[in-house]
């Protein structure tokens, strides 16, 4: 892939580092939204999240949590939301610099703009991706699943998806940048999904002591965690035809793990997840690529 005539002719003009940040993030942008917006506005990758969403929603038409049952079919659906947009996020970021590497260190021998320039519009425009069809998605199934319709509750959901798939989109991105090879950046990313799922708080609540550690650094474990604290309340009451009458939410073994109280410390975690792959994953394509010219 070539640089465009607009660029070129700029960095003619301004050799080294003379152009400013802002005249290079500029002109980077524009290429990266140019070559990148067909990916962005893909028919057949709508069609695919709204798919999914109508076949989600008519499997959990209008659910309920009246009994323990019900409950665990929609924490179940809750669960496979987070894996659905998790997994779309990690490998759609995972390929985006093993794909480019050969143009990104041509261009970067010469000089032609800064690395941190580059890395910005790379990741804001892929941004735009993630959040356009979460949310679109989010509109379709949240009525149809039958969750609070409060419009609070609706717009925290998803908010928190959105959180959810930009933390697992920085994660592909530090995947992509450490390997930048598409084979080794697939395996890596695929190892470490699976990780996380399994470590999410949904197939395995209590696990062992020695791997205990693991689930802190999943985003799953806590993007799952802070879509049950928006969804429910502990002080929620259901299974009310049974023997002992009602009970609260809290008191289910759906919940024996998680406090539905709160949401703020999940929040914070994710956006320093986010933040922290972010950096991680600059630096290593920066070593990458300086390492690639010399």
């Amino acid at each position: 892939m070539q640089a465009p005539q607009q660029l070129r002719k700029a960095v003619q003009v301004k050799k080294d580092w003379t152009m400013t940040w802002w005249e290079q993030f500029l002109i980077l942008s524009k290429r990266t939204f140019k070559g990148r917006r067909r990916d962005y506005f893909d028919a057949l990758r709508l069609i695919q999240a709204l798919g999914v969403a109508l076949l989600l929603g008519m499997l959990w038409w209008n659910s309920k949590t009246a009994t323990e049952a019900q409950l665990r079919d929609q924490v179940g659906l809750m669960y496979y939301i987070c894996i659905f947009w998790t997994s779309s996020s990690l490998f759609g970021a995972v390929y985006v610099f093993p794909f480019e590497k050969t143009y990104l260190v041509k261009e970067r021998s010469t000089d032609m703009y800064r690395l941190s320039v580059y890395y910005v519009c790379s990741t804001l425009s892929d941004m735009l991706a993630h959040v356009f069809y979460p949310a679109s998605f989010m509109v379709i199934i949240y009525f149809m699943a039958g969750f609070k319709r409060t419009f609070p509750c609706f717009s925290l959901t998803v908010l928190a998806i959105i959180l959810i798939a930009i933390t697992s989109e920085g994660a592909g991105e530090l995947f992509g940048a450490a390997v930048l090879s598409v084979k080794s950046s697939g395996m890596a990313a695929s190892l470490v999904f699976m990780l996380f799922l399994l470590t999410g708080g949904y197939y395995v609540q209590h696990i062992p002591e020695f791997v205990h550690w693991v689930k802190y650094l999943s985003f799953m474990y806590h993007g799952f965690r802070l879509l049950l604290k928006v969804q429910y309340s502990g002080d929620q009451l259901y299974d009310c035809h049974g023997w002992a009458g009602c009970r609260p939410l809290q008191s289910s073994p759906s919940f024996d793990t998680v406090n539905l109280d709160g949401g703020l410390q999940e929040v914070w975690i994710l956006l320093a997840m986010a933040i922290g792959y972010r950096i991680g994953a600059y630096v290593c394509l920066r070593w990458r690529i300086n390492n690639s010219i010399l």
